[in-house]
C-alpha cells in the first residue's frame, strides 16, 4: 500500500468516488502505524538509558491528556468492530506485527521501486524459511522496556 501510496497516489487519480479514496487511505495510514508505534515502545529506553527527557510533564498531567483520549478511541473502536475484532487481542496483534511490518514500510517509503513482490504458485509452498537477528529484537526489546 506505501508503494501505491508513493506511485499512483490514488487521493490525487482519476475515476475514484470520494468513499474510494477515504478505503484507500486508511489503508495507507495502517500500514505506516508500525513507525509510530515503535516509537511509542522504544521512547521509555531513552528515558531510562540516556535520561533523555521527551516531554517535559508530570506524569499527573500526562496521564489526564491521555487516558481520556485512550478510553474515547477504545470505545469507539469497541463500538464500530465490536462483533469482529477484541480491542485487547488486536492491539496485541499489531504491536507484535509493527517489528515486521516496519522496516519494509519505511524502504517502500523512502525508494517505491526498491521493493519487489514474490508471488507464490497455487498449492505451492513458500519456499525456505528464514530466520533473522532482527526477529530476536521483538522478543527482548520489549523486555528491556
Amino acid at each position: 500500500m506505501v508503494q501505491i501510496f508513493r506511485l499512483d497516489n490514488p487521493l490525487f487519480g482519476k475515476g475514484l468516488k470520494l468513499a474510494q479514496r477515504l478505503c484507500y487511505l486508511n489503508a495507507m495510514f495502517h500500514f505506516l502505524s508500525g513507525i509510530p508505534r515503535l516509537i511509542f515502545l522504544t521512547a521509555p529506553l531513552a528515558f531510562l538509558l540516556l535520561h533523555a527527557y521527551i516531554i517535559y510533564a508530570p506524569a499527573l498531567m500526562i496521564a489526564l491528556f491521555v487516558i481520556p483520549h485512550m478510553v474515547h478511541a477504545s470505545l469507539t473502536n469497541s463500538k464500530i468492530q465490536g462483533k469482529y475484532r477484541h480491542s485487547f487481542w488486536s492491539e496485541i496483534y499489531e504491536t507484535v506485527l509493527a517489528w515486521y511490518i516496519a522496516p519494509p514500510t519505511l524502504v517502500a517509503l523512502i525508494n517505491p521501486h526498491k521493493g519487489k513482490f514474490n508471488v507464490t504458485a497455487k498449492g505451492g509452498a513458500g519456499g525456505r524459511e528464514v530466520r533473522r537477528l532482527g526477529n530476536l529484537a521483538s522478543v527482548y526489546l520489549p523486555c528491556l522496556a
